[in-house]
């Protein structure tokens, strides 16, 4: 298996910007969620995939938190759409008071309490 370090990033950087994008990283990977011995992708659910993909990225915004002292924005694209009222819940528990940008097709699909302390803006 191929296993992506911050030092493989480091000496592929030079590499990198002499090619002008980034050769390396998670963005270039093909990432497999296993719970309970059971490979998401075949055996999950849509909500399931979410979540484990949510919890790849909390964990990336925690590394950047504390190895890099930085809080980057959390962008999430229609996350709500397949999600149950529960899992629902569960994301904007985890997401507190990061800076979020959520996008949905479906303003109903997002849940009612994040209207207060969001700024909305519907194109």
């Amino acid at each position: 298996q191929r296993l992506l370090s911050e030092e493989k990033l480091k000496n592929n950087r030079e590499r990198d910007i002499a090619a002008g994008i980034t050769l390396s990283g998670p963005h270039r990977d093909d990432f497999r969620f296993v719970h309970k011995k059971r490979d998401l992708e075949f055996f999950g659910s849509r909500g399931q995939q979410r979540m484990a993909v949510l919890a790849l990225k909390l964990a990336e915004l925690e590394y950047h938190r504390v190895k890099r002292g930085q809080r980057p924005v959390l962008a999430l694209d229609d996350i709500f759409s397949e999600l149950d009222w529960e899992h629902r819940e569960t994301v904007l528990a985890v997401i507190g008071n990061q800076q979020t940008i959520i996008t949905a097709a479906e303003k109903e699909s997002i849940p009612k309490e994040i209207f207060k302390k969001a700024k909305i803006v519907e194109i």
